[in-house]
């Protein structure tokens, strides 16, 4: 049976596996319209960038997210008074 991983590795690695996917979108339509794999190939490497960039963005725009929300909160449940 499977264990659910920790949220933030869940996170983490769900930004990777859409990063992939992209790359690998990226790829195929630019071989098709470009009729060339080997062309194609030649932008796999900005398009890791572009993706690396946008983990590590929305990384840092969760952590303050989460900072923010936390401050937000209130510190204790309302008496109902």
């Amino acid at each position: 049976m499977l264990r659910p991983c920790p949220p933030r590795i869940g996170f983490s690695f769900g930004l990777a596996v859409a990063g992939l996917w992209m790359m690998f979108g990226y790829f195929l339509a630019g071989a098709l319209l470009s009729g060339s794999w080997e062309a194609a190939a030649a932008g796999i490497v900005f398009n890791a960038f572009q993706a690396g960039t946008s983990l590590a963005g929305a990384g840092a725009l969760l952590a303050a997210l989460r900072a923010a929300l936390r401050g937000a909160a209130p510190r204790r449940r309302p008496s109902g008074n």
